[in-house]
Formats: structure tokens, sequence, C-alpha cells
């Protein structure tokens, strides 16, 4: 859709009367818009490279169709936030200005009351960041990262299609092991051997 201010006619879609049941015949001078009854209720006529919908047109229309116009005709009033909602959350400034100097179909119902948009005050939020350095370990093994990793698309010569590590928080020392699947019986295994070579290798090293 397209925002034209200059634009001082209204557009008619052939494809939304084609889809309400009328039929629309087009000749070289002139456009008929008939209803399914073959009762003509609308005709324009070719003027400048445009189809020009004549208002005045002498044929009597059928109630249906009167109907039809007088709701299409009259806009009514909306409470700001629903015209807030429907542009994109715009600020009640810019919505007024376009309901007095450019968009006619816009029209504000004067009664209704200012109220907060949660989503906008969520959306103005800052995030108060901690960057305080977190604190890190003082002993071997008393902190340990773990992360798994997988599937690997090519498998190992040995069928594994998986790794996890083990991160020493205090030495930053890495362990990897590998794994051919990622269920809970396997990655335990893993677990207990590294605790074991942990616990055996550095004596003072407990995985609490």
């Amino acid at each position: 859709m397209l925002y034209v201010p200059q634009l001082e006619t209204n557009l008619l879609s052939v494809g939304r009367l084609i889809q309400k049941g009328y039929n629309v015949a087009f000749s070289a001078l002139s456009c008929s818009v008939t209803t399914k009854d073959s009762f003509e209720i609308l005709r324009a006529q070719y003027n400048h490279g445009i189809y020009q919908v004549n208002l005045n047109y002498g044929q009597p229309q059928p109630p249906t169709m009167q109907i039809h116009q007088v709701h299409t005709a009259i806009t009514k009033p909306l409470p700001m936030q629903t015209w807030h909602r429907r542009l994109g959350h715009l600020n009640e400034a810019d919505i007024s200005r376009l309901a007095t100097e450019s968009a006619d179909d816009i029209k504000i119902d004067p009664a209704t009351t200012d109220s907060i948009c949660i989503p906008c005050l969520q959306g103005k939020q800052h995030v108060n960041i901690n960057r305080q350095p977190a604190q890190r370990a003082t002993q071997l093994g008393s902190k340990i990262h773990s992360n798994l990793c997988g599937p690997i698309g090519t498998p190992s010569h040995s069928n594994y299609r998986y790794y996890i590590i083990y991160v020493d928080d205090w030495s930053r020392y890495i362990w990897v092991y590998f794994l051919k699947t990622k269920m809970a019986d396997e990655i335990s295994a893993r677990f207990r051997e590294f605790q074991a070579l942990l616990e055996t290798q550095c004596r003072d090293a407990r995985i609490q």
C-alpha cells in the first residue's frame, strides 16, 4: 500500500468488487458494474488513462448497495489508543496531526482518556548491565564448566558424532571426551571418568 498525500480521489478495487459478487465489464469508453441479476449499479467513463466513476449516475440502486455505501462512507471516531496500535504505535502528536492535516478517515474520539501503552513502555526500558566481573574459582576442581556439541555431520572413524568438554574455572584447563550418542548413561560414564582422572592426578582437586 502506498501513501500519496497529493491524491485527491478515491480508488475503487475491481478485485474486491468481483469478490463481493459483482460483475465488471470494461470497454474503450466506459466501465460498467452490475449485480448477479444484471442490474447496473455503477458506470465509469474513460478519461485520460483512468475510468472515473460518475457519482450522479441516474439509475436507482438496489437497497443492498445503498446500505453498503452508507456503511462504507461513515468513519466512526475511535479512541486514540486504537489508532495508536493500528498505526504501529505512532505517538499521539503525529496521530493528531494526521487526523487534522492529512488523513480524512482518521477520526479520534474526543471523549477517550489517555492510557498507558504497555508494549511502548517495555520497548523503551533499558537493561541494567552488571559490569562486575564474575567470581572466579579459587581452587582446582571447585567449579567446572561443561558443554555438549553435536551431532557432527561426518562421524569419526570410530563412529563418534558428539563430544563433551569440561573446563576448569580456576586453571582454564580443558578436557575433551568423544561420544557416540548423547544418551544420559554415556554422558554420566564420561563424567565419572573425568572426575576420577582429575581427582587422581591432582590430590587437592575435588569436584563439588
